[in-house]
């Protein structure tokens, strides 16, 4: 009681957008992550924040652009579907192809029911497809062992209650892989993995002999990635990962794949219908609509510069934390009806731009946008 405290900062920096600030000592029990207690930040900060931000900066900004060379993942003309009574089908996935590169995170979004987790399980081969081909490391997948398959491919279930059993202490459950594997050569060995990995994802060592029940779900979810990352995957599917947690818990979760992935080189397929988290995890993602991918770029490119009418009312969609915007912006426009047409195809209209367009509408786009735009 009676303490002063300072409001949060209402002028972030140019850098607080780019990177995340350090954490800093500021007493016994006080740390804060802040880019303002960095060396190069002094009493006059104006300056020194021009200083901090220059293109010649290699210490805190310049970090080069990633060249992603080695396809780890490629899905050709891909179909999954599932029978729904004695005549019908449902097409969860239909004619859809894309890569993934090694060291990339390639994000997958859209509305509940358009088919991003079919595909995040047809790719770990939890699903047989219809038709098509997924081929991981140059080999169709159809040819590999299962076993030695699912050690290179894992996956994180959206669910982190349901995905753990609960009859299983904390440590069988991570240990479940490196059992089916071999992966250790007495208990001591297999014990000193299993407490490794709950460190790695930031739980105490102490927790392995707990059952799920006991852990909330932020702690449930990391249970489920160490035991994703107990075989030493290459390749790891997460399935809407943190669609079931609290915002705040999400934030941690995020941070967590992120770091882990900067690590170990790890690959993600992550999946969710947050457009907004997609972006900010992933260094391209695909919209899924009706089984179907409608378009496929870069993440700031997608943002910027939306082509197809789903992604533009997907990016609509999203709150803007601000009344007066809100108030503004008016009610959000549904988009338009038959949206799938079946004569759409993805054609390259950008490097590395991916649009959903029939011959008449790859067209129109040229027509429009002849001057300044490269078509491949």
């Amino acid at each position: 009681m009676g303490q002063t405290h300072k409001r949060r900062n209402s002028a972030p920096l140019k850098i607080d957008f780019l990177y995340q600030p350090p954490m800093f000592k500021v007493s016994e029990t006080h740390q804060a992550a802040t880019w303002l207690l960095h060396e190069k930040v002094s009493s006059n900060v104006k300056k020194d924040v021009d200083e901090m931000t220059r293109p010649d900066d290699k210490d805190i900004l310049e970090e080069p652009k990633k060249i992603y060379e080695e396809k780890l993942i490629k899905v050709d003309n891909l179909k999954k579907y599932f029978k729904a009574g004695q005549k019908n089908e449902v097409k969860a996935i239909d004619s859809i192809s894309f890569d993934i590169f090694k060291g990339e995170t390639f994000g997958l979004v859209g509305e509940s029911g358009c088919g991003k987790s079919t595909t995040g399980r047809t790719l770990v081969n939890l699903y047989n497809p219809t038709e098509g081909e997924v081929f991981f490391k140059g080999e169709n997948i159809k040819d590999k062992n299962k076993i030695e398959l699912h050690k290179q491919m894992q996956m994180i279930f959206q669910d982190p209650y349901s995905s753990l059993n609960p009859r299983w202490t904390v440590q069988d459950i991570i240990a479940e892989g490196m059992d089916i594997h071999g992966l250790y050569s007495n208990k001591k060995e297999r014990q000193n993995q299993v407490k490794e990995l709950l460190e790695t994802v930031g739980l105490n060592p102490s927790h392995a002999t707990r059952y799920p029940h006991e852990f909330c779900g932020g702690q449930r979810q990391r249970i489920g990635i160490a035991r994703a990352l107990a075989v030493e995957p290459d390749f790891i599917v997460a399935d809407e990962p943190i669609s079931a947690l609290d915002v705040s818990i999400q934030a941690q979760i995020i941070n967590l794949l992120k770091k882990l992935q900067k690590e170990k080189g790890l690959t993600y397929l992550f999946i969710a219908h947050d457009l907004s988290m997609v972006k900010h995890i992933s260094d391209r993602f695909g919209v899924m609509y009706q089984g179907r991918l409608v378009e496929v770029a870069e993440s700031e490119e997608l943002y910027k510069n939306p082509l197809h009418p789903y992604t533009k009312s997907l990016l609509d969609s999203i709150p803007i934390p601000d009344p007066k915007v809100e108030k503004e912006r008016g009610d959000f426009t549904k988009p338009p009806e038959n949206l799938s047409d079946i004569n759409a195809s993805l054609r390259e209209v950008w490097p590395g731009h991916y649009v959903a367009y029939t011959d008449e509408d790859y067209k129109a786009y040229k027509e429009k946008f002849q001057e300044g735009i490269s078509i491949s």
